[in-house]
């Protein structure tokens, strides 16, 4: 057996577990598991320990109940805690993941209660570690060793940085993906612009040296996270990006985007490579300063990208397409014109869009000249607005519903 999952359903009796305890075999009853996948309840919080073996490569861990205000409550998230901190971790652990299920479990359990049981295990974590994500706090010696594994390719991290001048020490390993959850990324990424900062001719090898060269997937998760210059100029120096996700969404009667279409010109030069370009999903406020301009400037710096998902303001969209042709006609920007980027998908999100009758058809021809490989324009599925119209037309062999594919 390599695989084992336990559910919140498999039930044992006290006594059960303790002869299974007492009589476990050198090795453990499941000798030859590689992975394990641990949904905690109050039933089987007892004795998850049981299917641990040391040649376990990947732990996934989800705790499935919600907090109440009671003894058994309070004597469960005990228990759970004293369980991490004589978690046995095997040698050759390569994956270690503990998250919630849904949001409702990540809004309600007490995660900090488990931060220095948490991370005792991270300190026992060896080199063969590949993929680490926690939605657990952790201590600032945690992410210090993990930053110190140096095989690490995923991190995943609810968790502030330590002071930038213990990391100025470290080199961060090669990793591929990067994610950063709504509390911490504004932390974070001042403390990666100050270890650039502290960057000296003199260093042969710094902090960011090798992360620099290997991410190609930067995520950030949360809600009504303002997307400004000082959260975007710190990724500008991870220049082999293919995947930039800010996966944001704005408050209801807050716009958090707060880039103007030089900003957006600036990041994209920075990032040719990307083929995945999420700069929060648009709102329906339409008070952004950027315009249709800044798409084509994305289009001609970001040749190979193929989705792309960012707030541009919509009024007056007919006449800033078609200032933009006329310009490009007179600059006869012919070779210009036919390097732009292969773009597939276009999310407009909950963006607003108002047209006259004879507007539709600039806004199409508009469209076609900045993405003229594009094949969908994506929105939320109860948004209603002229984008059904524009999709009508730019393509026209598709059902009504195929451009309304969000969620």
């Amino acid at each position: 057996m390599q695989a084992v999952e336990v559910v919140r359903g498999l039930n044992l009796n006290g006594a059960t577990i303790e002869k299974l305890c007492l009589n476990s075999p050198a090795g453990g009853w499941f000798p030859a598991l590689q992975e394990f996948t641990w949904h905690i309840t109050r039933r089987n919080a007892p004795y998850g320990k049981l299917f641990f073996s040391p040649r376990l490569e990947k732990i996934t861990i989800f705790p499935v109940w919600h907090q109440q205000d009671s003894d058994g409550y309070r004597k469960l998230v005990s228990f759970v805690a004293s369980t991490f901190s004589t978690l046995p971790v095997p040698g050759g652990l390569q994956v270690l993941v503990i998250a919630a299920l849904n949001n409702r479990i990540h809004d309600s359990l007490p995660w900090e209660y488990f931060k220095d049981s948490f991370s005792s295990v991270v300190l026992r974590l060896g080199p063969s570690l590949t993929n680490f994500n926690s939605v657990v706090p952790l201590s600032d010696e945690a992410v210090v060793h993990l930053i110190s594994l140096p095989n690490l390719q995923t991190l995943e991290l609810d968790t502030p940085p330590p002071h930038h001048s213990t990391l100025r020490l470290l080199v961060f390993p090669p990793l591929k993906l990067w994610s950063f959850a709504e509390g911490v990324v504004v932390k974070w990424f001042s403390t990666l612009e100050l270890l650039e900062g502290d960057v000296t001719a003199a260093q042969d090898v710094t902090p960011l040296a090798r992360v620099k060269a290997s991410l190609r997937h930067l995520r950030v998760t949360g809600d009504g996270v303002a997307i400004n210059n000082a959260l975007i100029s710190p990724i500008q120096v991870f220049q082999n990006l293919v995947q930039l996700d800010m996966d944001i969404y704005c408050y209801e009667d807050e716009c958090s985007f707060e880039l103007d279409d030089e900003d957006v010109g600036t990041l994209v030069m920075a990032l040719p490579r990307l083929k995945t370009l999420v700069l929060g999903h648009p709102c329906p406020m339409d008070l952004c300063n950027t315009t249709v301009a800044c798409l084509r400037t994305i289009s001609m710096h970001c040749l190979e990208l193929e989705e792309l998902e960012i707030h541009f303001n919509t009024r007056q969209m007919a006449a800033h397409l078609e200032e933009m042709g006329m310009e490009e006609e007179e600059e006869e920007e012919e070779e210009e014109r036919s390097q732009m980027c292969s773009l597939k998908s276009l999310g407009v999100h909950e963006m607003p869009l108002i047209l006259a009758a004879l507007e539709e058809e600039e806004v199409c021809d508009g469209l076609w000249n900045i993405f003229p490989s594009l094949e969908r324009i994506v929105r939320a599925k109860d948004s209603e607005s002229d984008w059904d119209a524009i999709s009508g037309q730019m393509f026209p062999g598709r059902t009504h519903g195929e451009e309304q594919t969000e969620n």
